[in-house]
């Protein structure tokens, strides 16, 4: 990239942070931050959908949100509801929650490109992917918890046989045009948004497909899946990380899996526990990373400094995560529960300083980070099979773990 281009482009998104940063108010409690959820977080409608556009420092719990009926008119038609959700820090990752009526038999979907992770949230499922729209391929049920990926490129559609209605999270990364845009600040939030004299291709329209017979379609996942129970596990790079690699057609729930104690030294010594997801080969997502944790009850607050963007996922309990441009700044806190989404945010050029604690006696507090890893032993080195995480003890241009707090203190 040219050097005057890239200069043009990092300023422009580090002010857009220092601006947000001093407008937004740090929250300094759970009460606090709800209100200033319900004030800050706008529906728009981009494109035909609707988008919640998020402040700098927010959160939105994704299994309560509320939902809005589809704007792609085949979804529209069978009662589907949906939305976006766009954090401020840019990212590659498109987000949307998208919930399918009771008994809706045909499955609907399309294909595209991009590094596909879908959760389902409530309800139980089913989504299968084609290499041909017109042939049967591989299909998975999915309930509350799920966790699975799309192959490369293939064909996806949802259903949802069943009595109640379901809903599913969707982590779409996607690295081609936008991320090569420089006038671009950001992934577009909604594949069908168009900017001023720009030339794209249509977005595929919805294809809709009859299953003959479900009695028959389950039975065969069903099988599929009690034949396929174990998961691969190894460890790779200088922490000798353990990966858990999940198949097409498998799914690990984060919510329910034991955890190993973490890879990282500190964290280890203190209870932590921790562990990476990473797709099976044969889904093509590289670069692609998924930390899964667990913090023990009346923690320390424990954390280190990387780049912005990455996406989090409140788990299993109660527990925090705090925000500093250096050091020695002052916090800016993140209360989370369970279904509770937000975003690391770039508060410099560095990066950001965030550190995670359970200051409650009650229960484990267990969370998810989901991003692309870029550079160094992501997509920008050639020579990496695989990426573990840009900031494993220090490796890279993260910095390694520092104890905030020797013991976490809860908000009041």
């Amino acid at each position: 990239m040219n050097s005057r281009i890239g200069f043009a482009i990092g300023f422009g998104l580090l002010s857009l942070v220092l601006v947000g940063a001093q407008a937004q108010q740090a929250p300094t409690s759970v009460e606090e931050l709800e209100k200033l959820e319900k004030e800050s977080s706008m529906v728009e409608t981009v494109a035909g959908a609707s988008v919640y556009k998020m402040p700098l420092i927010s959160k939105i719990n994704v299994r309560n949100m509320q939902l809005f009926p589809h704007y792609k008119p085949r979804r529209k038609e069978s009662g589907w509801t949906h939305a976006y959700i766009e954090f401020a820090t840019p990212t590659t990752a498109r987000i949307w929650v998208e919930e399918i009526p009771p008994r809706s038999f045909k499955l609907i979907g399309r294909r595209d490109t991009g590094m596909y992770v879908f959760l389902g949230v409530t309800g139980k499922g089913y989504t299968e992917f084609r290499d041909d729209p017109l042939k049967p391929g591989t299909g998975i049920v999915w309930d509350s918890g799920d966790r699975f990926y799309m192959p490369f490129g293939a064909w996806y559609g949802h259903a949802n046989p069943f009595d109640q209605p379901a809903r599913i999270l969707v982590f779409a990364h996607h690295l081609g045009e936008d991320m090569d845009n420089p006038f671009l600040g950001r992934t577009r939030t909604v594949p069908e948004q168009i900017f001023p004299g720009e030339r794209r291709d249509p977005v595929p329209e919805d294809t809709v497909i009859e299953i003959g017979n479900w009695q028959a379609t389950l039975a065969q996942v069903q099988k599929r899946a009690e034949s396929n129970k174990t998961m691969d596990m190894e460890r790779r790079g200088p922490a000798a990380t353990l990966v858990f690699k999940v198949g097409l057609g498998d799914a690990l729930n984060p919510f329910k899996q034991e955890l190993p104690s973490h890879h990282k030294k500190l964290r280890a010594k203190t209870g932590w526990k921790g562990v990476h997801i990473d797709p099976g080969p044969e889904m093509g997502h590289r670069a692609h990373f998924t930390n899964l944790q667990e913090i023990p009850p009346r923690s320390q607050e424990i954390g280190h400094k990387h780049g912005g963007g990455i996406i989090f996922l409140g788990v299993k309990g109660r527990g925090y995560t705090a925000l500093r441009a250096t050091t020695d700044s002052p916090e800016a806190r993140i209360p989370w529960g369970e279904w509770d989404l937000f975003q690391l945010p770039w508060l410099t050029a560095a990066g950001t300083w965030h550190s995670h604690a359970n200051p409650y006696d009650d229960q484990p507090a267990r969370f998810m980070g989901e991003s692309i890893s870029m550079d160094d032993d992501g997509l920008l080195n050639a020579k990496a099979g695989n990426v573990v995480h840009f900031a494993a003890d220090g490796v890279g241009f993260g910095a390694p773990d520092k104890i905030f707090k020797e013991k976490a203190d809860a908000p009041e």
